[in-house]
């Protein structure tokens, strides 16, 4: 007789465990954009700076 009240505590959860996963990739995404951002505008600038100080 357990297994039809497990079967009703899984279908509540499917949904929540779909939104969860989907915030979890969301701020995943969201991480590797800014950090891959960060090291591009970080490399531009080292670059920048270097190409300057071999100019002067």
């Amino acid at each position: 007789m357990s297994l039809p009240g497990s079967t009703l505590t899984i279908i509540p959860m499917a949904p929540t465990l779909q939104m969860v996963t989907r915030m979890a990739i969301h701020t995943a995404t969201h991480i590797i954009i800014l950090t891959v951002t960060h090291m591009i505008i970080r490399t531009v600038i080292h670059t920048g700076t270097t190409m300057i100080m071999r100019l002067r």
